[in-house]
C-alpha cells in the first residue's frame, strides 16, 4: 500500500543524511529558505590525574615514549641532577618501575629527543649542564637476546630466545657531522630519524636533518621550493602525519616566543604555510602536541614569555581551523617542558615543571570521538 504524504516525509526525514549529501549536489536548486551550514561544535574534555609516585623522581625536559603497552621515561633534569635513568609506567597495572639498562648508558641529560624504530629507541644530542651533545644512542628494547640450543648450552643452532635487560649501544656514525641539538623534535620516516630545529648553543635552527640509522649516514635534507623556511627555533612542537612535518611555536631567540604554523612535506622537499581559521593559541614554548586520528592535534601548556600555561588547543587538520574544548574538573597544574603521548585513545602527559618547582605527576586526558563541527539544514 502506498502511504499517505506524511508517511512519505517522515521516511524523507528518517533519512535526512542521504538527502543532505543530494542536497548538497543540487545546491543551485535549493529554494531560497533551506540554509545550509557548518557549525562548531564546543567538546568538552576531562583530565584525570592517574597518579604521582615517588617511585620516579620529579623531572622536566625529558624524553617520553611508548612501548609494549608502557610508557618509557628517559632522563631530564629535576632541578638537582640531569638524569639519564630509565623509568616505565605499566598502563596494566598502574605502576611505575625503574628499568637498568646494560651497556654504556648516555651521559645525563635533558632537552633530547629521539623515537622509536621496531623495538629501537633512538635518542640524539640534549644539554648535560655545561655543553650541548651530538651523540645518538639506541636502546635495544628486547635487549640482545641469548639464544640457547635443545641442551640449555649457548650457541648458534637453538631452539629459544631467552630475552635480557634492555641495552645501550652507540650509533656508529660514517658519513657526515652530528649536529649539536638541544630543545630539537625528532620522528621517525622509514629507516630514517627526522630531526627538525633546536640549537646548538649558539643558534637557533631551522634545518630539517636526517640521520639514515642502517648506514650510519648524517644529511641535511635539501629545501628544493615552496615557500621560504620559517625562522629557526627551539623548543617548538612538531608531529609527523605522513609525509608532512607539521610545526608549531617555539622561540627564535631568548625574548621572543611563536604561535605561528608551517609544514614540511618530505617528499617533494617543500615548506607550506596554511591559512588558518579559528582564535589560534597565544605565542608559547614547549607545548605539548599530538596527533589524533591523522586528522587533528592535541596543544597542551607551555610557557609564553611571561606566563606558565595549562590550556588545551585542538587544530583540525582538515578545516586548517582552531578550537578551544571545554575543559571539565580539576586541571593538571601550570607547566612547561612536559611529554606526552597517545594511548587507548587517552593523551598522557607526565612531568614538566611550573615557576617554582619540577613534577612526577601522570595525567591522562580521554579524546572524544565527536567531531569538532557538524553539518546543519
Amino acid at each position: 500500500r502506498i502511504g499517505s504524504v506524511t508517511d512519505i516525509l517522515a521516511d524523507i526525514v528518517s533519512v535526512r543524511f542521504v538527502l543532505l549529501c543530494f542536497v548538497c549536489h543540487c545546491l543551485d536548486s535549493l529554494p531560497s529558505y533551506i540554509i545550509i551550514k557548518m557549525e562548531s561544535v564546543k567538546l568538552k574534555l576531562h583530565w584525570e590525574q592517574i597518579c604521582e609516585s615517588s617511585a620516579i623522581t620529579p623531572r622536566t625536559a625529558q624524553l617520553s615514549f611508548l612501548f609494549d603497552h608502557k610508557m618509557y621515561v628517559l632522563g631530564g633534569q629535576d632541578y638537582e641532577s640531569f638524569r639519564n635513568d630509565l623509568h616505565v609506567f605499566d598502563f596494566t597495572t598502574q605502576q611505575w618501575t625503574e628499568v637498568h639498562a646494560t651497556g654504556v648508558l648516555p651521559e645525563p641529560r635533558m632537552a633530547h629527543a629521539g623515537c622509536l624504530i621496531e623495538d629501537k629507541l633512538y635518542v640524539h644530542g640534549g644539554f648535560q649542564g655545561t655543553r650541548v651533545l651530538n651523540d645518538t644512542h639506541v636502546l635495544h628494547l628486547q635487549g640482545e637476546g641469548e639464544t640457547r640450543d635443545a641442551e640449555g648450552g649457548r650457541g648458534r643452532s637453538t631452539a629459544t630466545t631467552t630475552p635480557t635487560a634492555p641495552h645501550w649501544s652507540r650509533v656508529v656514525i660514517t658519513n657526515g657531522e652530528p649536529p649539536k641539538r638541544q630543545y630539537h623534535t625528532c620522528h621517525r620516516y622509514g629507516s630514517n630519524l627526522i630531526l627538525f630545529g633546536g640549537g646548538d648553543g649558539k643558534e637557533w635552527t631551522n634545518q630539517v636533518l636526517a640521520l639514515d640509522v642502517g648506514a650510519g649516514e648524517w644529511k641535511e635534507v635539501v629545501v628544493k621550493g615552496g615557500q621560504a623556511p620559517p625562522q629557526g627555533r627551539l623548543q617548538h612542537s612538531s608531529v609527523l602525519s605522513g609525509c608532512e612535518l607539521i610545526v608549531f611555536g617555539g622561540e627564535p631567540n631568548n625574548t621572543e616566543q611563536f604561535n605561528d604554523l608551517h609544514i614540511f612535506n618530505l617528499e617533494v622537499q617543500c615548506w607550506t604555510t596554511p591559512v588558518l581559521k579559528g582564535p589560534p593559541p597565544c605565542p608559547r614554548v614547549a607545548a605539548s602536541a599530538v596527533l589524533i586520528d591523522g586528522n587533528q592535534i592535541y596543544f597542551f601548556a607551555g610557557f609564553d614569555g611571561t606566563n606558565w600555561l595549562n590550556d588545551m588547543y585542538i587544530l583540525d587538520l582538515k578545516a586548517w581551523e582552531w578550537c578551544t574544548p571545554e575543559v571539565e574538573g580539576t586541571l593538571p597544574g601550570v607547566r612547561v617542558r612536559q611529554s606526552a603521548l597517545l594511548y587507548d585513545r587517552c593523551m598522557y602527559i607526565f612531568g614538566g615543571n611550573g615557576r617554582h618547582s619540577a613534577y612526577n605527576d601522570l595525567w591522562k586526558l580521554p579524546i572524544p570521538s565527536e567531531p569538532t563541527s557538524r553539518v546543519t539544514v
